[in-house]
């Protein structure tokens, strides 16, 4: 037999008794002798990440297309970036916009996305707070109707691409009570004069955030940009 091949039918041999030279002496099993033993550091334990809320994720997700659209004024040339959100998880960021951002006596919101590319929405205003000073016969005809905290319904569909996009109004709901879907848009179309830049949602206005496109699926939406 050669010297290699003496070496390697030594090694199974080699590794028994590597095992026994390392395993502890029988009766003293996790003992060390008290020469050998050594402080033992305090282990601090390290606290688990802190998990994002529901809005914090969504507040995040519109950051990125944000910083996406803000590279691209810039001359870069980004990936293009898609995002899908659970409606859950859209109704828990607008919850926290609507304590921060609101406006116009809006205290809440709720969407209900139905799709494809419809939506639903109830929110809750507080009439005491709207200041109106369009004298159109249709304004003037809501108002007299509205004082204090009413919900309104709305629904209907969205349009998207390029950058902008547009909501179709099909039904309208005063508590329970029909509305006409011209006087909403009167009221709509009202609001949107007094944004800055004024909007006009009788046209496609660009969408927020930088996106490109949406499109909405019962229970969900995507966002494009």
């Amino acid at each position: 037999m050669s010297k290699v091949a003496r070496r390697m039918s030594n090694l199974p041999r080699l590794a028994l008794v590597c095992l026994f030279a390392l395993a502890p002496v029988s009766g003293q099993v996790g003992k060390q002798p008290e020469k050998a033993r050594k402080p033992v550091a305090e282990v601090k334990p390290v606290p688990p990440p802190k998990t994002k809320t529901p809005a914090e994720k969504v507040a995040g997700v519109l950051q990125e297309f944000i910083v996406q659209a803000d590279l691209r004024q810039q001359g870069k040339n980004p990936a293009e970036k898609e995002v899908r959100l659970s409606e859950a998880d859209l109704n828990a960021y607008m919850q926290e916009a609507v304590k921060t951002k609101a406006r116009y006596g809006l205290t809440s919101i709720y969407i209900k996305l139905i799709g494809p590319n419809y939506i639903g929405a109830t929110t809750t205003i507080d009439f005491g707070k709207v200041e109106v000073d369009d004298q159109s016969l249709a304004v003037r005809m809501i108002r007299s109707m509205l004082s204090g905290e009413k919900m309104i319904y709305v629904e209907g569909s969205v349009t998207s691409g390029e950058g902008k996009g547009q909501f179709k109004l099909e039904k309208a709901y005063l508590g329970s009570v029909w509305l006409p879907v011209y006087f909403i848009e009167k009221v709509i179309n009202y609001l949107g004069q007094r944004q800055n830049p004024p909007i006009d949602t009788s046209e496609p206005v660009p969408l927020p955030y930088g996106l490109k496109k949406v499109e909405v699926a019962p229970g969900s939406i995507l966002l494009r940009g």
